[in-house]
C-alpha cells in the first residue's frame, strides 16, 4: 500500500519532470501542445502501474506514447525538419541534461547513433559550423583552435573537454581536474565562456512549453487515479484488469485509461 508520504513525493517527482522538460519532450515530437499533455498523462500512468520512478523511465515510457503521434513534416522551423527522435534527443540534452547514456537507454539508441543526432542537430543550429567555428570569440587558425593552454592542449581535445562538461558526460574525476584547472587558468576560463555562451544559445533555441495550472492539475489527478488503480483491493469490476496490466496490452489499456480521464475532465468543464 502506497502512503500518503509517497503519494506525495511521486506526484512532485511527476510534476517536476512534466514541467522542466516532459511536457516540451512530447511537444518537441508531436508539435501539438493537446498531444504533448495527453503523452504525459499516459506516461505517468504506465510508469505508476510499473513501479519505475525514475526520470530515465519516465522519458523513455513518454517517448514511447508520443512517437505514435510524432509530427514528421519538413516546416521552416529547423528544429522540426530533424527526426522526431533526434529531436527527442536534443530536448533530453539540453533541458533535461541527461547524460548520452541515459538518453541513449531511454530512446533505446546505440552511442553512435545517439551522437549522430546530436551533432547533426547541433551542425543545423550553426548552420553547418564546427564547434570552435561557431564559438565567436575564439581566434581560429587553419579551421583549427589550439588553446594557449598547454596542459589541456596536450592532455585531450578542449572542444570535447568543454562540450562534455557543459552536457553533464564529463567523467567526475576529469570533471573535477578540469574545474579545478580553470580556477587557475585565465585562457581556458575565458574560452569555457565562449563555449558556454554557444551551448545555452542552442538549449534556447530548442521549442519548449510551459505548463498552466490545469496541465499541473491534470497530472495531479492522473497521478492519484493510477495510484488508485494500482492499490485496488479486491474483486475488480473490471475482471482480468490485474492480469491484463502485466501482460502485451497495457500500453492500448492505459492510453485508454488516461484519454478517458482528460475527455471527462473538459466535458466537466463545458457543462
Amino acid at each position: 500500500m502506497v502512503t500518503p508520504e509517497q503519494k506525495a513525493r511521486m506526484t512532485e517527482k511527476y510534476l517536476a519532470w512534466a514541467e522542466s522538460w516532459g511536457l516540451s519532450l512530447g511537444y518537441a515530437v508531436t508539435q501539438s501542445v493537446e498531444k504533448a499533455e495527453r503523452a504525459v498523462a499516459d506516461a505517468v500512468v504506465a510508469l505508476t502501474l510499473q513501479d519505475q520512478v525514475t526520470s530515465e523511465r519516465f522519458a523513455g515510457v513518454l517517448w514511447e506514447f508520443a512517437d505514435r503521434e510524432a509530427y514528421r513534416g519538413f516546416g521552416s522551423d529547423l528544429f522540426f525538419r530533424m527526426p522526431a527522435i533526434a529531436r527527442a534527443a536534443v530536448v533530453l540534452k539540453l533541458k533535461a541534461r541527461f547524460t548520452r547514456a541515459q538518453i541513449a537507454s531511454a530512446l533505446k539508441l546505440s552511442q553512435r547513433q545517439l551522437d549522430s543526432h546530436l551533432e547533426n542537430a547541433r551542425l543545423l543550429f550553426s548552420d553547418g559550423k564546427s564547434w570552435t567555428g561557431a564559438t565567436a570569440g575564439l581566434e581560429i587558425e587553419e579551421d583549427r583552435w589550439v588553446p594557449n593552454c598547454k596542459r589541456w592542449s596536450a592532455e585531450a581535445p578542449i572542444p570535447e573537454v568543454f562540450s562534455h562538461y557543459i552536457g553533464n558526460d564529463l567523467d567526475p574525476d576529469t570533471g573535477t581536474r578540469l574545474h579545478e584547472h580553470m580556477a587557475d587558468c585565465d585562457t581556458c576560463r575565458t574560452s569555457f565562456s565562449y563555449f558556454k555562451k554557444q551551448y545555452l544559445d542552442w538549449a534556447s533555441s530548442v521549442p519548449s512549453v510551459e505548463p498552466d495550472n490545469e496541465f499541473k492539475k491534470q497530472v495531479e489527478q492522473v497521478t492519484l487515479t493510477a495510484l488508485k488503480l494500482k492499490n485496488r483491493k479486491g474483486p475488480s469490476p473490471w475482471p482480468g484488469l490485474l492480469r491484463v496490466i502485466d501482460e502485451s496490452q497495457v500500453r492500448v489499456l492505459l492510453a485508454s485509461l488516461a484519454v478517458f480521464f482528460i475527455l471527462q475532465m473538459i466535458f466537466s468543464k463545458k457543462l
